[in-house]
């Protein structure tokens, strides 16, 4: 008994000294001081809003300028050039001491090639498994982070209470991690198990989703991304990988970075700039040499441009081999809904006519989303899922049909979709003769395009989206405004819109996914007017293909 008694404790389970995490602060920066008019712009109705600038129409400006210590609406680029932008923007609609750092570490070698993508997706895993307990005691304190590799780099994402001191300490120890990791891949044995667990986790990533999940990620990625490579691809490559060719690889990269940042929340404008150069200062003890410019560091993210008159169908097999369910994406593309200058650097991609038929595109998916359900899952019984939606990615609109059955295949699920739409446009014109249904299917689709948040996340993914992609289109809010004020008076507009882009098969732009499930043969055999796309030539089909967005300078 005296032995257990007077037993020395073991170092691992000693109490830790004082989590340097904890947040000290926990005040919620006070609001602008205004007059109580101005003051409070931010929480009025935009008729509210409409009669203070009528009334005032300085107002704007001067809650932007320095008298009021704060951004209005839209982020506000603190630093430029010389490879490295900082964003920033103050949140006060929801009055939390909460705050979001979101920083791009941008290079062309994280993407270029299978081997390299391949090398970035290992080097996510392995640094996650590097600061696992480093990062732990910051999720105690309530702070989250994130590491993502998108084709333009690698993505670190910081979320939590907006104390400068514990949120500079959790930024020095992530990036600390970008070289720290080489610890860890000495161990030769580690490293090999690290390498098969994350080429597995890949390889089968998403083989037990269900069918109207898989023609969702099938259209976003394999389809629409101009840069993309294939699971069982990368899979492939990282099993060849050699640590000496991880170690070496990630020095040249750290080495030339294009940097982009956005501190978006409870945080002034000083706050953001010790941030940005917390980060700068960090990634350079991390052997970060030169900055180079955004066309230099980041691959250009585009989407494919479905010529008009196209019927294009991309046939393949479903990922579980013992799904019954076949499915079909039915997409028609509307085209550019940017609507704003921004850093394009063609006319005719940013003009209002694009927003105009971005409202009009979610006008007439709220119009179709009832009647679809009853006609194809109802009356139709074509399949348990059927569901209609309006899309955007990267500033490109469509509206879709997905249809999983286990009864038909994809090519009659695409024929009853294509007729339902054929059918469709009566219902539509009985809809619009109805002022009240006009006017509450335009509004609707012009608040929903002018993406005022749910939440922090979602305003801060919507914000950075922007920014990763070059575009900076901000001004979507007031675009949408003039869009909708112009076709709230001509009830006639949707129909030219829809026969447009829905019902002539010479304009419209037409894409579908099928995916066959078991027992169901892919088929070669093409409709007619139809183009066959397959998991082989898809590579040839996109390399003589046009995509969205331009190129930016």
């Amino acid at each position: 008994m005296s032995a257990w008694e007077t037993a020395p404790i073991g170092s691992e389970l000693s109490i830790m000294g004082k989590n340097p995490f904890v947040p000290g602060r926990l005040h919620v920066l006070p609001l602008p001081t205004c007059t109580p008019l101005v003051k409070h712009y931010l929480f009025m109705s935009l008729t509210l809003q409409r009669e203070l600038r009528r009334r005032d129409p300085s107002a704007c400006r001067r809650y932007a300028g320095a008298q009021c210590g704060c951004s209005f609406r839209y982020p506000e680029r603190l630093i430029s050039g010389s490879g490295f932008d900082l964003w920033w923007k103050r949140e006060m609609n929801y009055r939390t001491p909460k705050l979001y750092v979101t920083l791009l570490l941008g290079s062309t070698r994280l993407g270029s090639t299978v081997k390299e993508a391949a090398i970035a997706v290992l080097f996510r895993h392995i640094l996650l498994s590097h600061l696992n307990d480093k990062i732990y005691p910051a999720k105690l304190a309530g702070f989250t982070l994130s590491v993502k590799t998108p084709v333009a780099g690698l993505q670190l994402s910081f979320f939590g209470y907006s104390d400068e001191k514990a949120y500079t300490h959790l930024i020095k120890t992530t990036l600390s991690g970008l070289k720290g990791y080489e610890s860890h891949i000495a161990n030769e044995t580690w490293f090999s198990s690290s390498k098969t667990r994350t080429s597995e986790s890949v390889a089968g990533f998403g083989a037990t989703a269900q069918v109207f999940q898989h023609v969702r990620k099938v259209y976003e990625n394999r389809i629409m991304q101009k840069t993309f490579y294939d699971r069982s691809e990368l899979a492939s490559a990282m099993l060849n990988l050699t640590s000496s060719e991880l170690q070496e690889h990630m020095r040249s990269v750290f080495k030339k970075l294009y940097l982009a940042a956005l501190v978006y929340g409870n945080a002034n404008q000083p706050q953001a700039r010790t941030y940005g150069r917390d980060i700068v200062k960090g990634l350079a003890e991390q052997g970060l040499k030169k900055l180079i410019s955004r066309r230099s560091g980041v691959l250009h993210q585009q989407r494919l441009n479905v010529p008009p008159g196209s019927n294009i169908a991309f046939r393949v097999k479903g990922p579980n081999p013992s799904d019954v369910n076949s499915g079909v994406n039915v997409m028609y593309q509307i085209g550019p809904a940017c609507g704003s200058k921004g850093t394009c650097n063609e006319e005719e991609y940013c003009k209002q006519e694009n927003v105009n038929n971005f409202i009009m595109s979610r006008a007439v998916a709220y119009y179709m989303k009832a009647s679809c359900f009853e006609q194809l899952r109802t009356k139709e019984q074509l399949g348990y899922i059927v569901f209609c939606y309006p899309y955007e990615s990267n500033g490109v609109a469509s509206v879709h049909f997905i249809v999983q059955s286990s009864k038909y295949e994809p090519q009659y699920l695409l024929q009853r979709v294509e007729s339902f739409v054929q059918q469709f446009s009566s219902t539509l014109m009985t809809k619009v003769r109805s002022r009240l249904q006009w006017a509450h299917g335009i509004r609707l689709g012009a608040l929903v395009s002018m993406s005022n948040g749910r939440n922090m996340k979602y305003r801060n993914s919507k914000y950075w989206q922007k920014l990763v992609d070059g575009s900076c289109k901000f001004d979507r809010h007031a675009n949408s405004l003039k869009g909708m004020r112009a076709l709230l008076p001509d009830r006639s507009n949707i129909m030219r819109f829809y026969k447009k882009f829905f019902l002539d098969k010479t304009t419209r732009k037409l894409m579908t996914v099928q995916l066959y499930g078991k027992g169901k043969a892919v088929s070669s055999v093409a409709a007619p007017g139809q183009t066959i796309v397959t998991k082989e030539n898809i590579e040839q089909f996109k390399s003589n293909a046009e995509f969205y967005p331009p190129e930016t300078n």
